[in-house]
């Protein structure tokens, strides 16, 4: 069996059988975690463009 459950057979195969590159099975993703200081962060910078919606991004 490959890897995906199929027969066996060339991963270039089994990639072109499921329509995704190969890179794709080769790539290890990075998990996104958010940590709570940045929703912090986040908030405190929503509230003072809301109070001065005129700022730029120099002075935010």
């Amino acid at each position: 069996m490959g890897e995906f459950g199929w027969p066996s057979g060339s991963q270039k195969r089994q990639c072109v059988l499921a329509g995704v590159s190969r890179t794709t099975v080769y790539v290890k993703r990075k998990a996104v975690f958010f940590v709570e200081a940045d929703e912090v962060l986040k908030r405190l910078i929503d509230e003072e463009y809301t109070r001065h919606p005129f700022y730029g991004s120099r002075k935010m």
